[in-house]
């Protein structure tokens, strides 16, 4: 690859930025705050903004609701492109609950887990109305020890909860990143039938939790067979 075809590439790089990382920040120690940090959602925007106008390659924002929620969507949408960049990905909160302590969508308690779909649905709602093509999901569910919980049935919770539960995503799509399996994302996307597609092909790389786990039952099979009292 030469140098044009470098600077081209470079030319067309787009990152994105995320709100909560113009406001005050520091270590999961301590909080240091500083002059002039953001406020409120539209001062985080217009900070994105000037980072855009300096960079040239950070046109859009990702928004993390509760932290950003507000009244008025449209509106929230339309100061965005005023300011010149464009509302990103929309990112649930489902780790900033207490009912969250044995996890979200994976949780055992069919309630929490009604709970963080219903906060899903909700988000899938706010980027229908900011234009926003992506729901991010940062999933902190996970065990502290081998024998806490059942982790096939977790697996098939979060199967059922994104392929179900989540079926407004006509126009977003769902990037789940599980904090305990780095590289892992699930897709759910709609057909232009209105079929759910619970398999949709996900980017590079990428794994089928349901097809991982049938996967798994096929390879396990034997071992189980020889375990199996007679």
């Amino acid at each position: 690859m030469d140098e044009t075809a470098v600077l081209d590439r470079l030319r067309r790089l787009e990152i994105e930025t995320p709100s909560w990382g113009y406001g005050n920040s520091g270590t999961r120690f301590h909080v240091y705050p500083w002059p002039g940090a953001a406020r409120d959602v539209q001062e985080r925007i217009a900070d994105a903004a000037l980072v855009h106008r300096l960079t040239g390659c950070c046109p859009s924002v990702a928004l993390h609701i509760p932290w950003d929620a507000v009244d008025d969507y449209g509106e929230l949408r339309r100061y965005a492109e005023e300011q010149g960049v464009r509302i990103g990905a929309i990112n649930p909160n489902l780790f900033g609950d207490d009912a969250y302590r044995l996890g979200s969508l994976c949780s055992p308690d069919a309630g929490v887990r009604a709970q963080a779909l219903a906060h899903c649905r909700e988000c899938v709602e706010i980027a229908q109305a900011t234009g926003s093509t992506i729901v991010s999901l940062w999933l902190a569910d996970g065990t502290n020890y081998p024998g806490q919980g059942d982790i096939r049935a977790r697996q098939d919770w979060l199967a059922e909860g994104l392929s179900e539960g989540l079926g407004g995503l006509v126009t977003q799509r769902l990037a789940a990143k599980p904090a305990r399996r780095a590289g892992c994302r699930l897709t759910v996307r709609k057909t232009a039938a209105g079929q759910q597609s619970r398999h949709a092909p996900g980017p590079a790389g990428a794994r089928d939790l349901t097809e991982e786990k049938e996967h798994d039952d096929q390879r396990l099979a034997p071992a189980r067979a020889r375990r199996a009292p007679r």
